[in-house]
């Protein structure tokens, strides 16, 4: 793992040139049709009050933002800021300052609308509104090469030269971890010059910054020790006073897509968590490993042909599952540190609170620790559900299709009245085989993912049937809602996946309706015309059938014996 974050760190992580120009336009005509995402009230401010919006950046926090030696605004905030000018319309004005302490003042102040990137805390509640945070960076501790041993923040309490970025919220962690002589810097390059050169022993920052000046210096003997356990979640954040800007951001937010996320990520930061190149090391052994036991099998069967495409196809299904396993540790271990990190932090504020006897205070600290612990046990007895499905299955047996949908329906006939959603259900008799709590689980979420997304249908209506596919019989559940834009379609069925920020839930549904299916022996597809036609998703589960439940086995006593 050191060895491949050594490589990233020194030989650079970040690409892509996007210009940005501000100025002031007024909302467009042509792109006025695209705002069905807002309200009426939201399009009416917008159009009132759009034009004359003014957003302050950071100006020396790259790649995330900063302006280059031309002037111009670059780096990730500007590529999303870009597109939030697509979609609503119009053109920001950008207010230039000197420091992010400025932005902060400013923004106190009124004097500016939108700050672009800001980590939430609840002193900048009291004058700012916060979106979803869009991008989150770890904060790490980086040595030099020849310092080969692993780091965390207590490690450092033994280094007497550590240093870390000034003004940002990492150093208020240090201090909670008991770091005290860490000294803040307010020039990166030079504190990396003078870590490379050995009179410092480390440097704590945000990896993205750190990684973009250790490229532009052409730093080759830097590394990362490890994992601060915190990380940066920036927001936009915007004037507390305008409460419908801060919403109309967050529906603008939300409209841009997970590729077009990862492709401005992508531009400009090329390293990812070390976890991830662990487990790719890792598998990347493991499959080695097996390709040797491969061919040694091969030759000692002489070159078998079945048996080699049977090893290739095997193969193939190690490298998919290998690859699931990585994707399902990653997204697993980073949405689970997230209210971890809220906790950590927020422990820190409710100590230093305490000993100011700032009860206000203190009541909004442990709010957020609050929310984020609820949120860990939704998360947590989520996954357990899931790692549940297959292990725990009451004997498999045939049940109507008709009984599992009428106890689906009853356990969501809440939801469905509030919505006034019409049901269809199946006349004729379909009998499924299985386990019957979970065929009930599995009808249950396509219910509730259709009424959660119907959106503004004034007359929703959801078709639960089947249809003979082939030689198979292919069951259904059909929908008129908002339907799922295609950009959605390749990570639908992933945990932790939600469509929309502003649902409920935690993303769990789909990925739990999918392992079902697969434990039934089945697959499943979704389809969807686009936005605002429906969707509709097909599965088929093993020992279908037509017809009627076949009668219990008679009961036979054993006949007596002749004497």
């Amino acid at each position: 793992m050191a060895r491949i974050i050594r490589s990233a760190l020194c030989t650079g992580c970040f690409l892509g040139l996007l210009l940005w120009a501000g100025g002031a336009l007024s909302l467009g005509n042509a792109a006025w049709g695209n705002l069905e995402f807002l309200s009426s009230e939201e399009r009416v401010w917008l159009q009132e009050k759009g034009a004359s919006l003014r957003i302050a950046p950071d100006p020396h926090f790259p790649p995330l933002e900063f302006f280059d030696d031309q002037g111009t605004w670059r780096g990730i905030a500007p590529s999303y800021v870009a597109l939030l000018e697509k979609i609503l319309g119009l053109r920001f004005t950008v207010v230039r300052l000197e420091s992010f302490q400025a932005v902060l003042d400013h923004a106190r102040g009124r004097s500016i609308d939108i700050a672009t990137t800001v980590v939430k805390t609840p002193e900048r509640t009291s004058y700012l509104r916060f979106t979803s945070p869009y991008i989150r960076i770890p904060n790490v501790i980086v040595v030099r090469q020849e310092r080969e041993e692993a780091l965390t923040i207590p490690d450092l309490q033994r280094l007497p030269r550590v240093v870390y970025q000034g003004g940002y919220a990492i150093g208020d962690v240090l201090k909670d971890h008991g770091v005290t002589h860490a000294r803040p810097i307010t020039d990166p390059t030079g504190a990396l010059r003078d870590l490379a050169m050995g009179r410092l022993d480390a440097m704590v920052g945000n990896l993205a910054t750190i990684s973009y000046y250790a490229r532009q210096l052409n730093l080759s003997n830097l590394r990362v020790a490890g994992d601060c356990d915190f990380d940066d979640t920036l927001s936009f954040a915007s004037r507390s006073d305008e409460p419908l800007l801060s919403s109309i951001l967050e529906k603008a937010l939300g409209t841009i897509s997970p590729q077009e996320r990862e492709a401005i990520r992508d531009q400009w930061i090329k390293l990812d968590p070390p976890r991830f190149y662990q487990q790719k090391e890792f598998w990347r052994i493991v499959l080695g490993s097996a390709g040797f036991f491969v061919l040694v099998v091969g030759l000692l069967a002489g070159w078998n042909r079945t048996l080699r495409r049977q090893v290739a196809r095997r193969t193939a299904e190690l490298q998919q599952k290998n690859d699931e396993m990585t994707r399902f540790l990653y997204t697993v271990s980073h949405d689970l540190k997230s209210p971890l990190v809220t906790i950590k932090t927020f422990l820190g504020y409710l100590r230093r609170d305490l000993q100011r006897q700032n009860t206000e205070a203190l009541e909004q600290d442990m709010g957020f620790i609050a929310d984020a612990a609820q949120r860990m046990t939704l998360l947590l007895d989520e996954l357990l559900e899931l790692s549940r499905i297959g292990r725990h299955a009451t004997p498999p047996r045939e049940v109507l299709l008709q009984d599992v949908v009428d106890t689906a329906l009853a356990l969501v006939a809440g939801p469905l009245a509030e919505r006034h959603v019409t049901v269809v259900t199946p006349p004729d008799p379909v009998i499924l085989f299985g386990d019957v709590k979970r065929l009930v689980d599995l009808y249950q979420n396509l219910i509730e993912n259709a009424v959660k997304f119907m959106g503004d249908q004034p007359e929703p209506l959801i078709e639960i049937g089947w249809r003979h596919d082939a030689d198979t019989i292919q069951l259904f559940v059909r929908d008129n809602g908002e339907g799922i834009d295609p950009v959605f379609r390749p990570k639908l069925f992933d945990i932790f996946e939600k469509l929309r920020s502003d649902t409920e839930g935690v993303g769990m549904g789909l990925a739990i309706v999918k392992r079902i299916v697969e434990v039934h022996g089945g697959t499943i597809t979704a389809d969807s015309e686009g936005p605002g036609r429906g969707t509709t998703f097909s599965f088929v589960l093993a020992g279908t059938r037509l017809g009627s439940l076949l009668p219990d086995p008679p009961e036979t006593t054993p006949k007596d014996s002749a004497p």
